[in-house]
């Protein structure tokens, strides 16, 4: 017997897939990284997000009361 995947979460999926594509594009635009090579692009989407990593670590460990809050707004 074959199980199928309900449409529901099909759809749910791509909407997500479509959100995070969209945020992506976001991000391209207003950082102009779209102008770069993509080995450049690899280059400043690393740093990014070692940055963005580094500051969560650091509000994480040097501010646990705002950093809880924090997490608990976005998370909701």
């Amino acid at each position: 017997m074959r199980h199928s995947i309900p449409y529901q979460t099909i759809n749910m999926l791509s909407r997500a897939c479509d959100a995070l594509a969209s945020c992506y594009r976001e991000y391209e635009f207003v950082t102009a990284v779209y102008l770069l090579e993509p080995w450049e692009k690899r280059i400043v989407n690393s740093v990014m997000t070692g940055l963005a990593v580094f500051a969560l670590y650091s509000a994480y460990t040097s501010l646990p009361h705002y950093a809880a809050n924090m997490a608990s707004y976005i998370v909701g």
